[in-house]
């Protein structure tokens, strides 16, 4: 039996259509809260990451999601199990959980009458289990959820309920602790809403060539305004990856792509940024100076690839990956171009001394 709906009375809704969620009287302190955040249609951060996959295996559900909740979508800051980057706010389940600060259960959506003719319950993703536990911003406003969900109906025991509350509460302290670079922030600020989103590559959730290109300018030249020295990069390219495509397919191959940018997303610091350099190359621009530093993040990204095989729909796959690191001492010619020069001689030297390796430039 699904969950009793119950609206306090302090918290007074308009509804649109019975489908639609519910829009609040605060929306607009919610919506302001969430926009001053920075984070929608930012890449995907192992910070976030790291707490839909606890809750994924936590609940042994298909999908775990920070669901951030928009003026006209839901927008997934972190998406375990959906490969979808949003939905519309008006069929979102997120929506209807920001109504309480207590989680919004829904044991078996066909059987509730709110939800049961949703298309996210009559088609793809054939949602059936949600739990979403409310997530508040810096100044308390409920701005979305974590939440958990699967394609078969389940109850779930208040000490679950609490575990789900309390990994919400580790969101919330990411979302207090906003780690976006002085670059990244100068970037959006550049950008429309429009090219915000587009700079954000669909299949990785990384950024995208265009995007990381303009970051690595904007770094080079806020050190070189500071005196410092030029920030450091990684070509990363996935060994032999054509073979995975014409031995198991495009759509493997995505997979393929997909995991590789997860572990170096996990691999690497928070201030540290990654984007699609294209195809199967990826670019790192490290926020630390020191050789050191940069040799032990990129022998982490290999190894974190190297010892163990990435799921796919073919199976466990082995992969692998070059890695060419650039550190430009303060004498060096510092533009894009000369940086990115220097990181694929090493990448070019990594794959020639027989792959899976780290190489520096110079």
């Amino acid at each position: 039996m699904p969950t009793p709906f119950v609206i306090a009375r302090s918290h007074p809704l308009h509804y649109c259509r019975p489908m639609d969620a519910p829009i609040p009287d605060d929306e607009a302190m919610r919506l302001a809260e969430l926009q001053g955040l920075g984070l929608l249609d930012t890449p995907a951060e192992e910070r976030f990451d790291r707490i839909t996959r606890i809750a994924q295996r936590a609940f042994g559900t298909k999908m775990a999601l920070v669901s951030l909740v928009d003026a006209d979508r839901q927008w997934f800051k972190s998406a375990q199990g959906l490969e979808v980057p949003e939905t519309s706010r008006a069929i979102s389940f997120c929506g209807h959980a920001l109504l309480s600060d207590e989680a919004l259960l829904v044991c078996d959506a066909t059987q509730d009458e709110r939800f049961r003719n949703n298309p996210l319950v009559t088609g793809n993703p054939d949602i059936r289990l949600y739990a979403g536990q409310p997530i508040h911003g810096p100044t308390g406003q409920r701005i979305g959820t974590l939440c958990v969900l699967d394609t078969s109906p389940r109850q779930m025991a208040p000490s679950e309920l609490a575990i789900l509350k309390d990994l919400a509460v580790l969101v919330e302290n990411e979302l207090r602790l906003n780690v976006l670079t002085l670059s990244e922030k100068q970037l959006r600020q550049a950008l429309s809403a429009t090219e915000r989103k587009a700079s954000i590559d669909s299949l990785t959730r990384t950024w995208t060539r265009d995007a990381i290109f303009r970051l690595l300018d904007l770094e080079i030249e806020r050190r070189a305004q500071r005196g410092e020295g030029p920030p450091g990069i990684a070509m990363i390219d996935v060994d032999h990856f054509k073979s995975v495509n014409d031995t198991y397919g495009h759509p493997v191959g995505d997979e393929v792509l997909a995991a590789v940018a997860t572990r170096i997303r996990a691999a690497l610091p928070d201030r540290d940024l990654v984007g699609r350099y294209g195809g199967e190359e990826f670019l790192v621009v490290f926020g630390a100076s020191e050789p050191g530093a940069l040799v032990s993040v990129a022998e982490r990204i290999r190894e974190g690839l190297a010892s163990s095989p990435i799921p796919s729909a073919s199976g466990p796959l082995k992969v692998t990956v070059s890695v060419g690191l650039c550190h430009p001492s303060a004498h060096s010619e510092v533009t894009r171009d000369a940086v990115i020069a220097m990181a694929d001689r090493a990448l070019y030297a990594a794959k020639k001394n027989g792959r899976n390796r780290v190489e520096i430039g110079t």
